[in-house]
């Protein structure tokens, strides 16, 4: 969807940062292709919420104590103590809130990064299924796995700042990846017909993400999926407890809040950037769904 923006490491700080002296400190030249730091280190400098953004890195979080609550494409997940989460490159992502307690680790690193060393071609490949589990929640670590990866992540942490080799780094990084990798097969449900209708509303959300503004029929969702208007429906209200239509209409609104917010569009291009050909009709669509006017939702954002 063309109106979720790309950001980089350093326009996530500029945007999404206060101006500290200590969150300077952990930004290196290098910080757009490998970044780690504890939550304790930027919890009370970043300003929440930070929209839905895109991103070329993947990122990893590791909660021993407090929370995160983040949406992820278009789910909202919370990650809690004892817990992990992994979400590929260029996936649509929001951080929604951190509490005051969070303890951990967060962690993002560039696809050329971990591929430079040559046991890692497959490694993105290996971690879809993953990618795709985590899409809706987070994966509990077990005392053992937490310790493990707590201690790794704490050593990276201590190389990345005394400048190691990315050599050495990455070994730890992949050994991290793997920990939380196996523990999958254990949590996720591999009944054939969950996963088959897990497959499809997954697939179903991509295509809508990658089309919303060209898309808004549920037909060409149910073409391009090969299976009839009705099955899609049934199948994604089942796992999601939505109709089709709703996460059209959620997708949109995601869109236009994020256009009205952020961008110097007028609200008629931003109409026609969602794909709505009459500019009054979206504006009875956003009043409708959420009882303002896009006029007033633009203004108060940007007060």
């Amino acid at each position: 969807m063309n109106s979720i923006p790309y950001f980089t490491t350093f326009d996530l700080k500029k945007h999404f940062f206060k101006e500290d002296e200590a969150i300077e400190k952990l930004y290196t030249n290098n910080a757009e292709n490998f970044f780690i730091a504890p939550f304790s280190a930027f919890k009370k400098q970043i300003k929440l919420p930070v929209p839905y953004y895109r991103r070329s890195v993947t990122q990893i979080y590791v909660v021993t104590k407090g929370a995160a609550k983040k949406r992820c494409n278009l789910n909202q997940v919370t990650i809690a103590a004892g817990q992990a989460h992994l979400w590929l490159q260029d996936q649509i992502s929001a951080v929604d809130w951190l509490s005051d307690d969070i303890e951990g680790y967060f962690l993002h690193f560039s696809q050329e990064f971990i591929l430079q060393s040559q046991h890692t071609t497959r490694v993105f490949e290996d971690f879809l299924p993953l990618n795709q589990y985590m899409e809706s929640q987070a994966i509990t670590l077990d005392s053992k796995t937490q310790q493990i990866l707590v201690q790794n992540l704490e050593r990276m942490h201590y190389m990345h700042i005394h400048n190691f080799s990315e050599k050495i780094i990455r070994s730890y990084l992949l050994a991290i990846l793997y920990e939380i990798n196996h523990l999958l097969p254990a949590q996720a449900d591999h009944s054939t017909t969950t996963n088959k209708h897990s497959d499809l509303v997954h697939n179903f959300k991509k295509l809508l993400i990658e089309n919303i503004t060209k898309e808004q029929s549920v037909a060409f969702y149910s073409e391009k999926l090969n299976v009839s208007p009705n099955h899609l429906n049934k199948t994604v209200k089942s796992v999601t407890g939505k109709s089709t239509k709703t996460w059209i209409n959620d997708v949109l609104l995601i869109g236009a809040k994020i256009l009205l917010a952020q961008s110097e569009l007028s609200i008629n291009e931003i109409a026609y950037t969602l794909g709505f050909s009459d500019p009054s009709y979206f504006n009875r669509f956003f009043k409708k769904h959420t009882g303002i006017s896009p006029f007033v939702y633009m203004n108060h954002k940007k007060d």
